[in-house]
């Protein structure tokens, strides 16, 4: 009977090990379509997220299905942060979207307080690059076929759905010592504005760790 319990034990270990490695683990990019069934919750969090590359390409699909979440990304902006040493810091980043409370775009003064979902949705136009240095233009439109490239909007049932692609040349991922891929990395998301990021204090920063880049299909 021990053994038999012990059997199930480490089986159920080892689903509930696999069930928390598949989201650090990147799955070859075959075609955009993501299935709500891909999404896995990033812990600590109400993000589910979806990783996923190619040769050329690392895509992160983002999921929310509370409302007063995605509010406050469309509002306030959320960074994804990248950070090859897998360690949890905030010096290489994407911000998208940048947020209607930081837009430069002139907006009324009752912006925040009656914007509707397509107004916020309209204005999620904008990436902005952190510590990309060899990169020139910091700030560009979030639709563009040759560079970083994103979007947000929401499904007929009010999901919000969210998706960032990442030329993998601008990132500088380091080969793994057996040749087989890349080193492991850490993203974070971090949802607000943070002027200065080197500091401690602020919005909360929810990690995936050790994440690994799929090598074939």
């Amino acid at each position: 009977m021990k053994s038999f319990v012990f059997i199930i034990s480490m089986c159920l270990c080892a689903l509930a090990n696999a069930q928390n490695g598949d989201l650090n683990q990147s799955k070859w990019q075959n075609n955009d379509k993501v299935e709500k069934s891909e999404y896995q919750q990033i812990k600590k969090s109400k993000l589910y997220c979806a990783i996923s590359n190619d040769n050329d390409f690392l895509i992160i699909n983002m999921m929310v299905t509370d409302n007063e979440v995605s509010g406050m990304i469309l509002e306030k902006g959320l960074t994804i942060w990248i950070n090859m040493d897998g360690k949890q810091a905030r010096k290489l980043g994407v911000r998208f979207p940048i947020g209607s409370e930081n837009s430069k775009v002139a907006i009324n003064t009752d912006a925040g307080k009656n914007n509707s979902d397509g107004d916020l949705i309209s204005r999620a136009n904008t990436i902005e690059l952190i510590g990309f240095i060899s990169e020139q233009e910091r700030h560009f439109a979030a639709q563009n076929n040759d560079n970083f490239r994103a979007y947000v909007k929401f499904s007929p049932t009010g999901d919000f759905y969210y998706r960032l692609v990442m030329p993998v040349g601008k990132l500088p991922l380091r080969n793994s010592k057996d040749g087989n891929g890349t080193m492991p990395f850490a993203i974070g998301f971090e949802i607000g504005y943070l002027p200065n990021i080197e500091t401690k204090k602020g919005s909360a920063v929810y990690w995936i760790n050790d994440v690994r880049l799929a090598t074939s299909k």
